[in-house]
């Protein structure tokens, strides 16, 4: 009897010679994801998994956060937020799905308010004015205005508590400083969730700090793995950042672009065109625990270390030979990637561009690459933790030590630095209405995101 899967990978093989013989392409073999017939491939379809579906291998892992984010980033359904639109083509203009997801500064209000169900239009900040707040709600218009992934209070919070000096270091190096594209123009960041994650933070209310800490202190903050009572696909988080473009880099067709406003940079705030530049993508997959995470770039962003070629480079000018390499304190900033792309992980983007060529050769998803993927080796069930779980969370045995993004970590490119090494420390927000005398904050993990430092108390009315 023929497995189903084999079927399947059979008529994707079918699918695939037939576009290389119009394409003049050879296919990619079908064993890149590290299993030789069982696991298959990624195929480009808004199609995402809930458990791990390829290898328990760095190619498995690199294939599996490949095919989320094809998921995240196809074209979204106009009108619904979080569903692909199942007519569109991988790299059509427009919405992409993640786009539509609640941000942070939707989920966490300033009051501690309520931010209601998933589906409705969102509570906006006051800085966005009211003729663009539809388009924002609805995610076809980004706001921007974070010039770091967290913000110098939540980084100032972690101080206060019982934090190991060289993880708070280094977490003030990533996210304090700001970089500079070669246009002298601020990366702008965002932070986004799925469904799955932010029914968890609203049905849990844990975007109001004080019913958080209480939630923390009888129950471990645990965001879903897999299919729960809060989704299908388990939660999902995601780090974007975003580059204004010049003429010339929107005409090139080598950027994911999006409208956005930008707030307090310009009077009055009017849109410009942004690019795509870099892509955090945690997961937590079912039985992972600990979750998935993976970290995407465009191409052109930064030469790897001694290996610097012609470019052009969004974020480096090769002639400049004196200039300081990954420097905050220089506009433009000289980036380099410090470490080079994983080698499973190269070899995996190189078989997914052509798949994504073969699927629409007009695809701008083509010039942007996967750098690396952190999993755990030997994931520990949080639930197995003594209540109230504490931070520092445990670290485990992920896959890789070494783990950044040049346009996210810009300066924090060691050796020994990742993202879960330093989400590990991740805990609950020190905004309680009774907490202005409150020394250190509370230390409650908030399972390895930082989102939950931003949840306010609710002053009184």
């Amino acid at each position: 009897m023929i497995r189903p899967v084999l079927l399947r990978a059979c008529a994707l093989g079918s699918a695939l010679i037939a576009a290389d013989a119009a394409f003049g392409q050879a296919p990619p073999p079908s064993h890149f994801c590290g299993g030789f017939g069982g696991s298959g491939t990624p195929v480009v379809k808004p199609i995402i998994e809930s458990q791990l579906k390829f290898d328990r291998s760095n190619p498995g892992f690199d294939c599996q956060t490949w095919q989320a984010f094809i998921f995240l980033n196809w074209p979204a359904l106009p009108g619904k937020r979080g569903v692909p639109n199942p007519n569109a083509k991988f790299g059509a203009p427009g919405t992409t799905v993640w786009e539509t997801y609640k941000t942070l500064e939707q989920t966490f209000l300033p009051n501690g308010d309520d931010p209601g169900p998933w589906d409705p239009g969102s509570v906006l900040s006051a800085a966005v004015p009211r003729s663009f707040g539809a388009h924002v709600a609805a995610g076809s218009l980004r706001a921007l205005s974070r010039r770091s992934k967290i913000s110098r209070e939540v980084i100032a919070d972690l101080g206060r508590g019982d934090v190991d000096p060289d993880i708070l270091r280094d977490i003030t190096q990533a996210f304090g400083g700001v970089l500079y594209d070669q246009n002298k123009l601020p990366v702008y960041y965002e932070i986004a969730m799925n469904e799955d994650q932010y029914n968890y933070i609203w049905k849990n209310h844990l975007y109001n700090a004080d019913k958080q800490l209480s939630f923390a202190q009888g129950n471990t903050i645990m965001l879903p793995g897999g299919v729960t009572t809060y989704g299908k696909v388990g939660a999902i988080e995601l780090k974007a950042a975003w580059k204004i473009l010049s003429p010339a880099e929107i005409r090139s067709g080598k950027f994911h672009t999006a409208q956005a406003i930008v707030i307090g940079t310009w009077a009055p705030i009017r849109p410009v065109t942004v690019g795509l530049v870099g892509l955090h993508i945690f997961q937590m997959l079912e039985a992972t625990n600990q979750g998935v995470w993976a970290t995407f770039a465009q191409v052109d962003n930064a030469p790897f270390q001694n290996d610097i070629r012609k470019g052009p480079y969004n974020f480096n000018d090769p002639s400049c030979l004196s200039c300081s390499i990954n420097d905050e304190s220089t506009d433009p900033t000289q980036v380099v990637q410090m470490f080079a792309d994983d080698p499973s992980a190269d070899n995996v983007n190189k078989n997914m561009k052509i798949l994504i060529q073969q699927a629409n050769p007009a695809s701008v998803w083509q010039y942007y690459k996967l750098i690396d993927v952190q999993w755990p080796e030997n994931p520990i069930d949080l639930s197995t933790l003594p209540v109230p779980a504490l931070q520092p969370l445990p670290l485990d045995t992920p896959n890789t030590q070494t783990l950044m993004n040049p346009v996210l970590e810009t300066f924090m490119q060691y050796q020994g630095t990742s993202c879960t090494g330093c989400h590990t420390i991740a805990r609950v927000s020190s905004h309680q209405s009774n907490a202005t005398n409150r020394t250190p904050p509370p230390q409650n993990a908030s399972s390895y995101s930082f989102m939950f430092g931003y949840a306010r108390a609710q002053k009184p009315r």
